[in-house]
């Protein structure tokens, strides 16, 4: 059973900050340089000022970033900028969004303390690869400010029935709305509850899930780094993570694909690629496809979009070579062991560092890439649903990088957890 726990959490102080949309902000992954400046001015007081510094050359935060994090935070607590909660509370999150189709859409989750433990089968799972240098960042980032700034995202199993009734149950203290401007509006609604009774029961339940770390696989490792370097200390409470707990029954709860591109090949390359993708995959197949075997779509360099499909015998000998064998049918496993091992020979280190590989989150902004020459080739993928994860991940295993983007991010800055015994 995993440790699922209440905390007296630090918040805006809106009689300091207005409007809290001025103060929130998306997690520091998704944010871009110009994001990031127009989030510095719309306050001095936004959370990107403690969760992403300004980059060097190389991409990387400037050294004094996290000293500046520590003196905002410090900063910000002494002159009552972010204020704690008095009691022990858990928070209600609600978004709401529409989708690409206009449709409105909610998601419903829950922000407390998760214990901080080994990924298991029976307890917290990863579905993505983690690499060394973000987890190093959020490792720094969490030393300097000792504190859980953004919640991890965590998609659990859940039994609608027993959700809705927890839903039914809870009595918010109070409520609050903002709007996160993160590709399309999200309005956003959120409250707590300091009722102990709702509490135990909550946490009681919760504490029996099965977890899939949907967002923020590096904070969860960093998280869990740093206990084991502090654990002895009694200054800090190092065992638990704020996590933002979404059941799976949500409507709203939405998985996105990433899409990829291939770029800076030479001419000869180029030709070399598309030779070595007819050896690989029957091309251009829209209605002869097996529905057992996974298929792409391809966008040429001439702008040009077919359907290919991996070949027979070259899928069942992935299948052979993979555990579990299911991964061979994912699109994005497909992409990674076929097209950038096998094609492009690029290592798993050099993917890490996206070696001629650049991400979309729409098919348009790919195929606009391919039109103007960014990239050389592109491939559309379609989403993998919760199922599909929990089914991989029960196994033991994980997906490459990037394979999924669940939509909308959880907001930073709504409720912050401190490590300091308080």
């Amino acid at each position: 059973m995993v440790d699922i726990q209440p905390f007296r959490g630090f918040i805006y102080n809106k009689r300091k900050v207005g409007d809290l949309s001025l103060v929130i902000a998306p997690p520091f992954d998704i944010i871009s340089k110009e994001m990031r400046r127009r989030l510095l001015e719309r306050s001095p007081f936004n959370m990107v000022n403690l969760t992403l510094g300004e980059m060097d050359t190389k991409g990387n935060p400037v050294d004094h970033f996290y000293e500046d994090a520590r003196e905002k935070w410090t900063s910000w607590r002494e002159q009552n900028v972010i204020i704690q909660m008095g009691e022990p509370a858990v928070w209600r999150l609600r978004e709401t969004y529409s989708s690409p189709t206009h449709q409105s859409l909610s998601r419903t989750g829950f922000i407390a303390l998760i214990g901080v433990e080994d990924y298991s089968v029976t307890g917290v799972q990863p579905h993505e690869r983690t690499h060394a240098g973000p987890k190093e960042d959020r490792h720094k980032l969490l030393r300097h400010t000792g504190a859980n700034l953004s919640p991890i995202l965590f998609v659990y199993q859940d039994d609608p029935q027993r959700t809705h009734l927890t839903q039914q149950t809870y009595q918010a203290d109070d409520v609050s709305h903002a709007t996160l401007d993160h590709n399309g509006s999200v309005e956003i609604e959120f409250s707590c509850t300091t009722d102990e009774e709702w509490i135990s029961h909550f946490c009681s339940d919760l504490g029996r899930s099965i977890f899939l770390i949907a967002d923020g696989h590096h904070r969860y490792e960093a998280a869990l780094a740093f206990h084991r370097d502090r654990d002895e200390d009694p200054g800090l409470r190092t065992s638990h993570v704020m996590g933002y707990f979404v059941p799976s029954s949500s409507e709203g709860l939405v998985i996105h694909p990433t899409h990829r591109g291939i770029f800076g090949l030479a001419k000869e390359d180029k030709e070399k690629f598309t030779n070595n993708l007819n050896e690989y995959f029957d091309m251009d197949m829209p209605g002869n496809a097996d529905p057992s075997i996974p298929s792409l779509r391809y966008v040429s360099d001439r702008n040009e979009q077919m359907k290919i499909q991996i070949k027979r015998e070259i899928y069942h000998n992935l299948k052979k070579n993979l555990m579990p064998p299911a991964l061979a049918s994912l699109q994005v496993t497909v992409f990674e062991e076929i097209i950038l091992k096998e094609i492009l020979r690029l290592s798993r280190q050099e993917i890490a560092h996206h070696r001629n590989l650049l991400y979309f989150h729409t098919e348009d902004e790919c195929s606009s890439a391919v039109k103007s020459g960014k990239i050389d080739f592109a491939f559309l993928l379609d989403p993998i649903d919760t199922d599909t994860l929990f089914l991989i991940t029960a196994q033991g295993s994980v997906l490459p990088q990037k394979s999924t983007y669940f939509y909308p991010k959880c907001p930073v800055g709504i409720v912050i957890h401190s490590l300091e015994n308080l």
